[in-house]
Parts: C-alpha cells; structure tokens; sequence
C-alpha cells in the first residue's frame, strides 16, 4: 500500500516470525492445559499423529528409557490419560516444554525487532501486544 520496500519487509517479517511463536505456543497448549480450558481434548494433536516441537526436543534430550517410554506413548494412539500425565512429565523432564517456550519467546523478540523501522505508535504498541499474547496464551 504505497509503504517503503523496507517497512513492507519489516512486517512481512513481523508476521513470519510472530506465525512460528505462535504455531510453537499452540503446540505447548496441548501439554500444559486441560480439556477444559483448551476446548478440546488434551493430546489431540498427538492422538492425531502430530510430532511437535515440544515431543521431537524430548526425545532428542531423552536417555534410552525415557526415550522408549515416550515413543511407547507416541504410537498408541489410544494412549491413557495417565500415560499422557507421563509423557508431559517425560516431556518437562527432557526440556521439551521449557525449551519450545523458550524458542517462542526467541521468535516473539525477533518479531518486535523487525518493528524497528517503524516509529512509536499505538498501532506498533498494538502488533507487540499481540505478539505478546501469542506467548502468553501457552501459560
């Protein structure tokens, strides 16, 4: 819309790195939340064959019996809601949770830092408000 080449970039930017926090935080919503409070089903994504960041970090991070405990999990798409407390368990054990909420976090800062080109606004408070959330929400 008539905007420089280098603010169109700044947003598009803004708008890549904000996508992959928020992919990433959704991600963590099926581990950290309930049924309730998520609207769905805890462990659908995984239920649905999903392997998200949180569970591909873990199993990198696992030993050999935390790593074949979570795959035992993984590939029964019937798994228990105690097995699930286990794998979340297994999961915050080897750093799959802390550390895909790390990452977002990392992606939320680059998002604001594309913004830099851009002078203070309400508009601009506006995108870090949402960039803001999109971490929050997986809390």
């Amino acid at each position: 819309a008539e905007a420089p080449e280098e603010k169109g970039a700044a947003l598009s930017d803004f708008g890549h790195h904000l996508g992959l926090a928020f992919q990433m935080a959704d991600d963590l919503l099926d581990y950290t939340m309930d049924t309730q409070a998520l609207g769905k089903e805890v462990g659908a994504d995984l239920r649905e064959g999903k392997l998200t960041l949180p569970v591909i970090h873990a199993l990198k991070q696992a030993d050999s019996a935390d790593y074949d405990q979570m795959v035992n999990i993984i590939q029964n798409e019937d798994f228990t809601v105690d097995e699930f407390k286990t794998l979340v368990g297994l999961l915050e054990k080897n750093d799959g949770i802390a550390y895909t909420k790390k990452k977002a976090a990392t992606y939320i800062d680059k998002a604001k830092n594309a913004l830099s080109v851009f002078e203070p606004s309400k508009t601009k408070d506006t995108l870090f408000d949402i960039a803001d959330y999109a971490l929050l929400r997986s809390t």
